[in-house]
């Protein structure tokens, strides 16, 4: 079997810095798939003419979320 877990860390790289990278490396497709997800959503909304509070809270996760969610990893 492979050693796909058991990756060789370069000296200098603690727990720290390898979470920071994770939060760096899905962040662009953190983006991309709420993105994308909003528009199923943003189709049912409109079809159901829901309110522009359930709009709202539809364009903050998919659009503002994944920007939040990269700040305090970014850190």
């Amino acid at each position: 079997m492979g050693d796909h877990g058991n990756r060789q860390v370069p000296d200098g790289l603690d727990a720290a810095t390898r979470l920071g990278d994770l939060y760096r490396r899905t962040y662009r497709l953190r983006t991309l798939g709420m993105g994308l997800g909003l528009l199923p959503v943003a189709m049912v909304l409109q079809e159901r003419h829901a309110g522009i509070a359930a709009w709202a809270w539809a364009f903050f996760c998919g659009l503002v979320w994944p920007h939040l969610a990269y700040g305090p990893g970014a850190v």
